[in-house]
């Protein structure tokens, strides 16, 4: 198996200060969120579908069965949550 070349994530501010509502309640859910902000583009205005690798969320190769099953209960969890971002001194996006 090739080696992966190793990748530097950066959160911008404004994602770091996103509140999500209601808040995140696992360690899942800030993975999944970094997954895929890391993924997307200042300049993209437009989200596509994307598929993220259960296992690229873990610090090990193998996830065990009940790790699995927390990711799957954080993909649907977040699916249905509101992200609110600070805009400007008194804006926000929602």
């Amino acid at each position: 198996m090739p080696k992966k070349a190793n990748q530097l994530v950066k959160e911008s501010n404004n994602l770091a200060r996103a509140r999500i509502m209601p808040a995140t309640t696992t360690v899942w859910d800030e993975r999944i969120i970094s997954s895929i902000a890391a993924r997307n583009r200042v300049e993209d205005t437009e989200f596509h579908e994307q598929t993220i690798d259960a296992r690229t969320l873990a610090a090990t190769e193998k996830l065990s069965t009940v790790q699995f099953q927390e990711v799957k209960r954080s993909v649907r969890a977040l699916s249905h949550k509101t992200y609110e971002i600070p805009s400007g001194r008194r804006g926000i996006i929602i």
